[in-house]
């Protein structure tokens, strides 16, 4: 809620007036819509037992955390997260909504792993399915209108051979981290809406991208006790928020029932989405009951037609495409797997920077955020159900699980254009094992039910059995595959590379070896095993079926199998190794090449990823110092500590302390912020040589606005056309931000929301103030901003592109 002057303003939230000014004429009086929730939580890492889903449980010792969280996610280095928490932990949060909310959701992008959900000491239900799937929650019956609730969630990631990925003598090579680690949202509804997740986006593209249609599933739920008339308008949006096509049909829906609008427009032109050029559409899709829009939502839509052959591998827009792709973890920088958004935008940045056109999610789905950003960033994305394989053979309970996570996985992500394939296992036991084929025909089933414009895959190291139920083969380690299974030959399928090292599916040895490689020599050899340069051969990687692949892997990460592995091509904070400045020179062409060679150190090189970020606890810099000569090439024979000191250590905290081991001429550190915000320098000082000078850089870090559930109006405060354009908002662009300005003849309050309705700045403004936004505060995306003074609004819609 926006307070002024001490008294509670309630007014409409942003979509509404988009859908204004997009040439809507009316909106409800409550307009419900998808809110963050992620602060204000309490957390316990223990089990005080189930008095504390209560609304009278004494939560004051319990720390106050912000989501993502995670119970051990404060480990100073690798051998300290090998030990992370394994068991029950608590989070609370109390929260209050207006009489006037019909129906409300929680929607949890992943809670590891058993997560039983309570409200006002009532079980909701249970998600036990995985930790790296979402699920979503109704709890409109037990919520309390006008009052407090309270809102418990029992986490429980302890070993379990009925929940996916498995355990069995020993766990997955990957640590299942603890906690609320992705976002957590609530979604506020009418009586008739769409249901979270349910919507299905479906382009349909040619070749020549002339004769594109858009087709739209968008299931409507009337919760009403009476029969509802609903129009469903569906638009579709460019990049530049302008309309390209849109669609309006209306029907009668009965109580308690759901029906599915199945709209598809007329052709029109598109620009397809690749990774060399992401053209980015999204959709818009209203619900109206009486004329009144009652629900809304805004989902991302991208034209690009697939192919696959035993011929010409795979093909994007009807273009035979390399895949250059790397294998990816979720969890980085000893923060484990609580990864804030801008991080996964990042990653992506640097992946893509190495010349890859491709991430396989190694072994898991992702969250909105991370495919968000490779929509944008244009990046595909092969992910899996929640598998490792090799020595684990699931249980039943444990298959009947990997089909919901099928479901779970598809659902939530089908609607990004990013998303090319549909991974259903990684590393089944070979031919002298269990034949898995029955259940992965089940996953393959569900897949193309609820999706049936992406083909499906498996990562297999070996023939195995069920490797032919899939559209296409992965290959693990090799470079072909054969036999006979499931009435197909896997000779006659389409395969690329999942997992690439050794001399083959690549033409490549991976590396892994030692963050402490030197340099690109072509006869790099010996200590450490860092890397046999020599080796390294681009030219088969799409010749006959094998359509590219990806290494194994991008990132050091910890497990039970190889604790400490120092395996990536990158770092754990996603700083480059020699490897990544190699590849690049292979693959991208315009990269500019700073790998570590030896020399003498006569300079720190501080650099930060981005200087402002919320104070909020959870987002993070990544600061790095490199040791540099005077021809400003990175020295890699330097090796001693770097210091970081902040001038203000109230701002922000060093993960794993202040003093960093420098590997490879660089030192690497996450500066998490604090919720006080502020400016502060940041300085980095070389331990071992006092001669060199210390350098220091300046960051900062800007108020949160609190969490804004509703905002809601009567009809007789609804802004009318006429007069909002009377005095209108006006915002240019700079560089690094946005100014705003409103000439009115009194003071208001400034709100930016995104095209979802997520709010992510707030504050009072006095008339003759120009308020200016950091692009990087706001993210990419579209975005409306609203003026809401004593005698008037005004609302504006911006790119952040």
């Amino acid at each position: 809620m926006c307070h002024r002057y001490g008294k509670r303003y309630l007014v409409f939230i942003m979509v509404s007036w988009c859908l204004v000014f997009s040439g809507f004429s009316q909106t409800s009086t409550l307009l419900k819509y998808r809110s963050s929730f992620n602060q204000g939580w309490k957390f316990i890492k223990s089990d005080p037992g189930n008095a504390a889903s209560g609304t009278n449980y004494n939560d004051a010792s319990w720390s106050d955390v912000i989501i993502p969280h995670s119970p051990s996610n404060d480990a100073p280095d690798a051998n300290s997260e090998q030990k992370y928490y394994a068991g029950i932990c608590w989070y609370r949060k109390s929260f209050t909504l207006p009489a006037t909310v019909q129906k409300a959701f929680l929607e949890f992008e992943a809670a590891m792993q058993v997560a039983t959900v309570y409200l006002n000491g009532t079980q909701i239900g249970v998600h036990n399915n995985s930790g790296y799937t979402p699920f979503v929650m109704d709890i409109s019956n037990q919520l309390v209108r006008s009052g407090s609730n309270v809102l418990a969630i029992r986490l429980n990631n302890a070993k379990s051979a009925d929940i996916p990925p498995g355990w069995g003598n020993a766990g997955p090579d990957y640590n299942l981290y603890g906690g609320l680690h992705r976002s957590v949202w609530l979604h506020l509804k009418d009586s008739v809406h769409i249901p979270v997740y349910a919507q299905q986006i479906i382009p349909l593209p040619n070749t020549t991208a002339t004769n594109s249609q858009l087709r739209v599933k968008t299931p409507v739920m009337n919760a009403a006790k009476n029969a509802r008339n609903a129009t469903v308008t569906v638009t579709l949006l460019s990049a530049s928020d302008a309309p390209v096509v849109a669609m309006s049909v209306t029907h009668s829906i009965p109580a308690g029932s759901q029906y599915i609008f199945d709209t598809t427009s007329a052709a029109f032109t598109s620009s397809p989405w690749s990774p060399q050029a992401p053209n980015l559409y999204s959709v818009q899709t209203t619900v109206s009951v009486g004329g009144v829009v009652v629900d809304s939502t805004s989902e991302p839509c991208g034209f690009r037609s697939l192919s696959w052959s035993t011929s010409n591998g795979f093909s994007l827009n009807g273009t035979r495409l390399e895949i250059k792709g790397v294998c990816v973890h979720q969890a980085m920088g000893w923060i484990e797997n609580a990864v804030s958004d801008w991080r996964y935008e990042h990653e992506v940045k640097v992946i893509k920077a190495m010349g890859c056109n491709s991430i396989r999610c190694s072994h898991y789905p992702r969250g909105r955020a991370f495919y968000d950003a490779c929509d944008r960033l244009g990046m595909l994305v092969y992910p899996e159900v929640p598998t490792w394989g090799w020595s684990l053979v699931p249980n039943n309970a444990c298959w009947t699980k990997l089909d919901s996570c099928t479901r779970e996985m598809v659902i939530s992500g089908r609607n990004h254009p990013c998303i090319y394939l549909w991974g259903l296992y990684n590393e089944p036991n070979g031919s002298n094992g269990p034949d898995f084929s029955p259940y992965i025909s089940t996953m393959n089933t569900t897949a193309h039910a609820l999706d049936s414009t992406r083909p499906t895959a498996l990562a297999t190291n070996g023939f195995a059995n069920c490797s032919t139920v899939p559209d296409v083969i992965g290959l693990n380690y090799n470079t072909s595959i054969s036999g006979n299974a499931n009435g197909k030959n896997a000779a006659n399928m389409p395969w690329f590379g999942c997992e690439s090292r050794n001399p083959g599916t690549f033409g490549t040895r991976c590396f892994r070896g030692s963050r402490e490689d030197l340099d690109t020599s072509d006869n790099q050899t010996g200590a450490n095993d860092a890397v046999e340069w020599a080796s390294f051969n681009f030219t088969n990687a799409t010749s006959g079926h094998l359509a590219g692949g990806h290494f194994w892997c991008w990132k050091d990460y910890n497990s039970s199998w190889n604790p400490g592995a120092a395996q990536g091509i990158v770092d754990p904070f996603n700083v480059p190794k020699t490897l990544y400045y190699y590849i690049a020179k292979k693959w991208n062409s315009s990269y500019v090449t700073d790998y570590p060679r030896p020399g003498t150190a006569t300079k720190i090189d501080l650099q930060v990823d981005t200087t402002s970020l919320p104070a909020d606890s959870v987002n993070v810099f990544l600061l790095t110092a490199a040791m540099r000569d005077v021809n400003n090439h990175q020295i890699s024979s330097d090796s001693c500590d770097v210091q970081f000191t902040l001038s203000d250590p109230a701002k922000g905290i060093i993960f794993g302390g202040n003093n960093v081991k420098a590997l490879g001429g660089k030192a690497a550190a996450f500066l998490r912020t604090t919720k006080s915000p502020g400016t502060f320098t940041v300085t980095a000082s070389y331990t071992c040589r006092t001669t060199i000078p210390s350098q220091s850089i300046t960051l900062t870090t800007t108020a949160v606005p609190p969490e804004v559930y509703i905002r809601e109006g009567t009809g007789t405060n609804r802004i009318p056309f006429a007069k909002a354009l009377a005095g209108r908002l006006t915002v240019s662009s700079t560089s690094t931000g946005f100014v705003f300005k409103y000439p009115a003849s009194s003071d208001g309050i400034l709100t930016i929301v995104d095209i979802q309705g997520r709010m992510v700045f707030s504050s009072a403004v006095h008339t003759t103030t120009s308020v200016f936004v950091r692009r990087m505060f706001l993210g990419a995306g579209m975005y409306c901003a609203l003026w809401n003074g004593a005698d008037r609004q005004s609302v504006v819609r911006f790119s952040n592109m």
